[in-house]
């Protein structure tokens, strides 16, 4: 190490101890009556970054922590106001992956809100198939797919 990085080093460690993690945290929040924004740096997917002292961490994540204790394991902080830079904290909660990922505007989400099959048909009762990947498959356009399929192959081997 550079004796210009190890006295760099030493005087951050040093400023860390001294000001603490909270106190600088709070620096880089624009308050409001809505979201607390975070200002300062910030992830390529658009969530807040902070380092505290030791390691980065996620700013929504330390805020949550700072005011309710750590997250339980297997667990993931959801944005209620779907905003990624907010970190006040009665705008996040606590939930499995699963859960942020269909509360949100995502692939999946936009599956399970689907209630009917491409061409019409309703996904529920006998009509619906669900496979060994969990996908969800209409029985009635299946019987359509496997007949078309079956009176195909019985034309071309008639020719």
């Amino acid at each position: 190490m550079g004796v210009t990085l190890k006295i760099w080093s030493e005087a951050r460690q040093r400023f860390y101890a001294v000001e603490g993690s909270e106190a600088r945290f709070w620096r880089h929040v624009e308050w409001s009556d809505g979201c607390w924004l975070w200002l300062g740096g910030t992830s390529g997917t658009g969530y807040g970054r902070f380092y505290d002292g030791e390691r980065m961490v996620s700013a929504h994540r330390f805020s949550y922590e700072l005011i309710n204790g750590p997250i339980p394991e297997g667990r993931v902080i959801d944005h209620l106001c779907r905003t990624t830079l907010c970190v006040r904290q009665d705008h996040l909660e606590v939930v499995e992956q699963r859960e942020n990922l269909l509360r949100g505007d995502t692939f999946q989400a936009r599956n399970v809100a689907k209630t009917h099959c491409p061409r019409g048909h309703e996904y529920s009762g006998q009509n619906l198939y669900v496979n060994k990947r969990g996908s969800r498959t209409c029985r009635a356009c299946s019987r359509e797919s496997s007949k078309a399929h079956y009176w195909a192959m019985r034309r071309q081997e008639a020719s």
